[in-house]
């Protein structure tokens, strides 16, 4: 009898997410018995036992990794970005991969519309009177307005860029974007290409940068770009940290270029202590959590599972990395 197939799950050091996982798949009848499963604890563990793999379920595939994967037929990404897997000892091989693209939209969409919501009613600075017991209904008053009628700009126009394009929509806001290829899309009113970004940031009240980190995305909002932005707009990023130069956008910030900012993302993860970010009274600053909710390592597994039998039978996989595109 052959030996199964080597199945390397390496998402996280989270125990209860590894029983998520687990529970996942033993009770799919079909997967189950399809793979022998290792957990991994540390890096060297997978350095060590990923020779052997077939299959690697993971949230990154480092170099070293990649280095050692002689045996490796397809690899499930975790996440939806996979900027940093993409190396040449992964791309060099003749290995599958997929990801998780589009299980986080709804989670992401809420809270881009959260922040949207927080800034249009002075929410920030709502809470700071309420912690100096202010009943300040005149200063809360000042730049108070409502979401209807303004313009939300979403750079990016996929599975979340679109979820946050129908939320805007049930709010009566005007939707604009950018894609690469221009066409009609639900809930969009006007769809612009790259070349006319700042046409684009200049119509919009709120900007959502939402698109993948590519070699060509590297900070694609740069000086001109904020130049570009209305000075009452409010910038939400919860795509990548480095779609944006991170010191241009805080001297913006200072200067009151742009109004204020909403960033899930940053350059350097976990934002360093000393970043003058934190202290802006202007920025609201979250640690990467937007696609995090509940049920979303069961959802994660499930599309595993999924592919894992349309792998078997050599079906057409969900969530394919475009190796050329970069994601």
């Amino acid at each position: 009898m052959n030996a199964r197939p080597l199945l390397i799950i390496n998402v996280t050091r989270d125990q209860r997410v590894h029983e998520i996982i687990e529970k996942t798949i033993a009770a799919d009848r079909t997967v189950s018995p399809m793979f022998e499963r290792k957990y991994m604890k540390s890096p060297a563990e997978l350095l060590e036992n990923i020779a052997g793999a077939e299959v690697l379920f993971s949230f990154a595939v480092p170099e070293a990794v990649a280095l050692r994967a002689d045996n490796l037929k397809w690899v499930h990404f975790a996440s939806a970005g996979v900027e940093k897997s993409l190396s040449p000892a992964l791309l060099s091989r003749n290995v599958k991969l997929t990801c998780s693209r589009g299980l986080h939209a709804a989670t992401i969409a809420e809270y881009v519309l959260m922040q949207m919501l927080a800034f249009s009613k002075n929410l920030r600075r709502a809470y700071k009177f309420q912690d100096e017991r202010r009943w300040a209904f005149e200063e809360l008053l000042a730049g108070k307005f409502d979401l209807e009628g303004k313009t939300v700009a979403i750079i990016g126009l996929g599975s979340i860029g679109r979820r946050v394009a129908g939320l805007a929509k049930a709010f009566d806001m005007r939707v604009i974007g950018m894609v690469n290829k221009p066409r009609q899309i639900k809930d969009v009113d006007k769809v612009f290409r790259p070349s006319r970004l700042k046409q684009c940031l200049g119509a919009a009240d709120f900007v959502v940068l939402s698109t993948p980190l590519t070699e060509s995305t590297f900070h694609l909002i740069g000086p001109e770009e904020l130049a570009a932005m209305k000075p009452n707009a409010l910038f939400i990023n919860i795509g990548r940290g480095k779609l944006i130069d991170q010191a241009t956008l805080i001297e913006a910030l200072e200067n009151k270029r742009i109004s204020a900012a909403a960033l899930d993302v940053f350059e350097a993860e976990p934002l360093p202590v000393d970043s003058p970010l934190w202290e802006m009274e202007n920025v609201s600053v979250t640690p990467h959590y937007s696609g995090m909710a509940e049920g979303l390592w069961v959802k994660v597994a499930e599309l595993f599972c999924e592919n894992a039998k349309r792998f078997k039978n050599g079906k057409r996989l969900l969530g394919i990395v475009d190796r050329d595109r970069g994601y």
